[in-house]
């Protein structure tokens, strides 16, 4: 995967690249997904405003820290944020926007296990609050710089809410000052969302969310996440 990644950094003058990752359970073999890394290996180069749009597109360069590669440079003045969750959140967005150029490949060089134990997975702890956090961020940094941009940033925020509500809704908490605030973001950002290119699944949700967020609760509580 490094290998691959430093040679797209060098064919293309890139600052960041990224590869795809594919997803296997606790209990499987990552070698019975390296076949998958037969795929094709297409790759896109971004520039200017085009790479921060790749960015917030939902099927494109993911946030997420790992399957990158990135310029020492970028962090002589970015640093992930100490003492939060989701720190990527609040972070890639940066890398991105600082990155002479972006490339992304089809390339399949990374293999994500499922951790029962990770933040992700675990019991919902209101520290997991912190993506939204991290996307309202992302959102009035957009406002500023890619304000043509600045409806998908907020379907961002309403994806991360969807996340959250879920993980509690899994883990049976429920605070209504949480719940509550989500409403105010549901029906301030989650029209945006309904226009994203997105899962119904996923538009659903947010559709009830608008209109009773404690209903849309108990439905997601019934559904078992």
């Amino acid at each position: 995967m490094i290998e691959t990644l430093i040679s797209l950094a060098l064919k293309y003058d890139a600052e960041f690249v990224e590869c795809k990752n594919c997803r296997c359970a606790e209990t499987d073999t990552p070698d019975s997904f390296i076949i998958m890394k037969a795929n094709s290996q297409e790759t896109h180069s971004f520039i200017e405003d085009d790479k921060m749009k790749m960015f917030l597109n939902p099927h494109s360069v993911k946030t997420t820290a790992w399957a990158k590669l990135y310029s020492k440079r970028l962090f002589e003045s970015i640093r992930y944020p100490v003492g939060k969750y989701h720190e990527d959140v609040f972070t890639t967005y940066k890398l991105v926007h600082d990155a002479n150029k972006v490339v992304s490949t089809n390339y399949i060089g990374y293999v994500y296990r499922a951790n029962s134990n990770s933040i992700t997975t675990s019991k919902f702890n209101k520290k997991r609050l912190d993506a939204i956090e991290g996307k309202i961020e992302q959102a009035h940094f957009i406002e500023k710089h890619y304000p043509l941009y600045v409806d998908l940033a907020y379907a961002h925020i309403i994806y991360a809410c969807n996340n959250c509500l879920r993980a509690m809704a899994k883990s049976n908490y429920n605070d209504r000052v949480v719940l509550k605030r989500f409403q105010s973001l549901y029906r301030k950002y989650g029209k945006c969302y309904l226009k994203a290119d997105v899962s119904l699944s996923g538009k659903f949700l947010v559709f009830i969310s608008i209109i009773n967020i404690y209903l849309s609760y108990k439905i997601t509580k019934i559904l078992k996440p």
